[in-house]
């Protein structure tokens, strides 16, 4: 992504298709640690490409345990949104679809 920075493309958006948690067995760790590291990532997109819109999207991994993504309006989709940055990304109609998991 840095190349991309340095160059000084100009991008439009740039879509984050998450699934950003390493592939390990659960026990390696915990949902404190999914939502650091999503966190991470969308600050560096954030401040890499400063001037783009952000969309994030949620993968299989970005929940603990993995491969488990809760049914609709659960606490998880409010505490992903809060942690991570993301409510910054996303309009108000938006939010609300994601807090009610669609």
């Amino acid at each position: 992504m840095l190349k991309f920075y340095y160059i000084k493309f100009c991008f439009g958006c740039v879509t984050f298709y998450s699934d950003s948690v390493p592939h390990v067995p659960n026990s390696d760790y915990n949902m404190s640690e999914v939502s650091q590291l999503i966190s991470n990532i969308t600050s560096y997109l954030t401040m890499t490409f400063p001037n783009a819109d952000v969309y994030p999207l949620l993968g299989n991994h970005d929940v603990w345990p993995a491969n488990q993504l809760p049914g609709v309006s659960d606490q998880y989709y409010v505490d992903i949104l809060m942690k991570t940055g993301w409510y910054h990304l996303l309009t108000t109609p938006e939010i609300t679809s994601f807090h009610e998991g669609l």
